[in-house]
């Protein structure tokens, strides 16, 4: 599905998404210069049993995004999806 994403932005025209063995230079954060006049929670509900490995490698790049940029988000897993997952 990550790759379908990637896919879908690079026939935008709007973002250069490199592959995901390529090296990603990390971006310099900028420290906020007013207080924010909101919130946005992400929240990822997991249903993904067709494809475990390619789906469990999906949330690892997710969670490094959300590390990467600062960004808090919830992970909801069933017990057997989680299991699947560690296996």
């Amino acid at each position: 599905m990550a790759d379908a994403y990637i896919a879908w932005e690079e026939a935008q025209g709007q973002v250069a998404v490199p592959a995901p063995t390529q090296a990603v230079a990390q971006p310099t954060p900028t420290p906020p210069t007013a207080a924010p006049e909101g919130y946005l929670t992400f929240v990822v509900n997991v249903h993904g049993w067709v494809h475990v490995e390619q789906n469990a490698a999906t949330l690892l790049r997710l969670i490094d995004l959300f590390q990467r940029y600062g960004v808090r988000g919830g992970f909801y897993l069933t017990a057997p999806v989680a299991r699947a997952y560690a296996a």
